[in-house]
């Protein structure tokens, strides 16, 4: 909270929207400084937790299936392709 009151104190008087890593207490921080603000997971640090269900031998295979997803040109090509990757990573747990 007192990174976002120093925002504050500097001056900056709404936040719209924060990525960020998930850091124990961050979003609520923000949330009570900033009441509108729309806090994202960031991708890259969801990409990494999710890497530690696959076996190392898949990462690249993984990675590129997933990538896929996020660089979808639009909501109904990355729900297919979110489509396609559950089901071929849908024997790993937390997928």
């Amino acid at each position: 909270m007192q990174i976002f009151d120093e925002i504050r104190a500097r001056g900056v008087e709404d936040v719209l929207f924060i990525s960020m890593d998930g850091v124990s207490g961050l979003e609520e921080g923000a949330r009570s400084i900033f009441k509108d603000v729309v806090v994202q997971r960031c991708i890259v640090h969801l990409i990494r937790n999710s890497i530690k269900y696959i076996p190392s031998k898949d990462y690249k295979a993984y990675t590129a299936q997933l990538k896929k997803v996020y660089g979808a040109p639009g909501l109904k090509a990355a729900g297919a392709e979110f489509e396609r990757f559950k089901q071929a990573w849908a024997k790993y747990p937390g997928q």
